[in-house]
């Protein structure tokens, strides 16, 4: 619903009358299973701007400020404790510029991509 309201807005920005037609999201593909019993409630993806055929993916609640590296195919290849960030309930991740922000007991932490050397 958030992508119909911005596209919507975008046209009426540029004096376009009509509701402008979305871009429909092509069908899921699988390519794997994530397997690892560390990684147990996924709850945020990010691809790696630093690594091919690496995601960062984060567990919901309870894990600690703990990143998990996983191939496309849901091969578990890197573990990253995140040092003096909360932990509380991450929801999400997300590779891009950001901001720090805080409301009502959220907030958006920023720290850079590690990198890794894979043997």
């Amino acid at each position: 619903m958030r992508w119909q309201w911005f596209c919507w807005v975008g046209a009426a920005a540029v004096g376009v009358r009509r509701a402008p037609t979305c871009p429909d999201t092509l069908p899921g593909e699988s390519f794997g299973k994530v397997s690892d019993s560390q990684i147990n409630e996924c709850s945020g993806l990010a691809a790696s701007r630093k690594e091919a055929d690496l995601y960062w993916i984060n567990n919901d609640s309870g894990d600690g400020p703990v990143l998990y590296g996983i191939r496309k195919n849901g091969k578990h290849v890197a573990w990253l404790r995140v040092e003096n960030v909360g932990s509380n309930d991450w929801e999400d991740i997300a590779i891009g510029p950001g901001y720090p922000h805080t409301s009502k007991g959220q907030s958006v932490e920023r720290f850079s991509e590690a990198t890794f050397s894979f043997h």
